[in-house]
């Protein structure tokens, strides 16, 4: 079907080992943009939440980049190929880019969790024997909907 062996591109590309690995990838510090906390936390418009680097990214991860190509070769695939109807094409752009971008913001996601993890050991570390630290989880409900609201209508 593709025009060209996608083996290549799939060579080195496992989504398991590139979801349980890619908290071990990113570091304050990094050559690698994807890599890179600071710069990749950092709001480009709004000085209140830029932090400088003294670095250049100018590094590139294997891995990375070959989960874009993957993506993208996918994409392409079903921009070129003629399925049975107009809509089915349609559907098959969508759904590739839309998975595409859950992909990129679930990268972001596991960022944004290193991040927190590390805050929170700061804190944890800094800590008095007089002094409690209490996490609240948002996304469980504060107050039931109805009186003695079971678990399973959650």
């Amino acid at each position: 079907m593709f025009d060209y062996n996608c083996d290549i591109l799939l060579e080195g590309v496992s989504l398991n080992v590139f979801f349980n690995s890619s908290q071990v990838h990113v570091a304050d510090e990094s050559t690698v943009a994807d890599h890179c906390m600071t710069y990749a936390l950092s709001d480009p418009s709004d000085s209140s939440f830029r932090q400088q680097y003294q670095h250049v990214h100018e590094e590139h991860c294997r891995q990375c980049e070959n989960l874009d190509a993957v993506l993208d070769e996918i994409h392409t695939f079903f921009e070129r190929v003629s399925l049975p109807s107009k809509d089915d094409c349609n559907e098959a752009i969508y759904v590739t880019k839309h998975s595409k971008e859950m992909i990129e913001a679930w990268k972001a996601h596991q960022l944004r969790t290193v991040r927190q993890d590390q805050s929170r050991l700061q804190i944890l570390e800094q800590l008095s024997c007089e002094s409690v630290l209490i996490t609240q989880d948002w996304a469980m409900k504060f107050l039931p909907r109805k009186y003695r609201e079971s678990q399973s209508d959650w």
